[in-house]
């Protein structure tokens, strides 16, 4: 009985040796992760230029990261650099998902979330097809990039954000105004 232990004592310890060693590899989730969320914490009007820089040219894990902070946080200054971001095909870290995730599906997601703070309206009454890649699954950033996609969706989210500061604009004027009658 003590040999057949010891069999499988033998057997297990080359995986358990090499879970040690993944375990111990550093990784950006275990090292970098949060970084953007402290610096947010901190001061957040000075992150904002970096939070812009690394939408628009970070790393595929800051991209993602700036993204979550952008969705998590309601950063509404962020909004034109995740519009310009929603033309963007970069794949992102893979978390054991699907593998389809890329820089334009989460400006959009993103988007739809704040958008539908701002203004009560839901990603699918807004138009699933118009404001998101819901129904463009498994095509990944480039596909729709090279289809027009990526463009189509941007522009509709540019165009969103025009009406959306214009009506805010025009509220807050005729606010403006009636305070000024009382």
């Amino acid at each position: 009985m003590s040999n057949n232990l010891s069999k499988t004592r033998l057997k297990a310890a080359p995986i358990l040796l090499l879970g040690m060693l993944l375990c111990a590899m550093p990784s950006y989730a275990q090292d970098d992760e949060g970084k953007l969320h402290e610096l947010y914490d901190e001061n957040s009007e000075a992150a904002m230029p970096i939070l812009e820089e690394k939408i628009r040219s970070g790393t595929p894990a800051e991209k993602e990261e700036a993204l979550w902070l952008f969705r998590d946080q309601k950063i509404i200054n962020l909004i034109p650099s995740v519009i310009d971001a929603v033309g963007d095909p970069t794949s992102l870290p893979r978390h054991g998902d699907t593998g389809w995730g890329f820089v334009a599906h989460q400006a959009a997601s993103g988007l739809g979330w704040l958008a539908q703070s701002l203004d009560g309206v839901s990603l699918k009454n807004r138009g699933r097809d118009k404001y998101s890649f819901h129904d463009d699954m498994y095509k990944g950033g480039q596909t729709l990039k090279n289809s027009g996609r990526l463009s189509e969706v941007k522009a509709n989210w540019r165009k969103w954000w025009q009406n959306y500061r214009l009506k805010s604009n025009k509220a807050n004027s005729a606010d403006a105004k009636s305070r000024a009658a009382d």
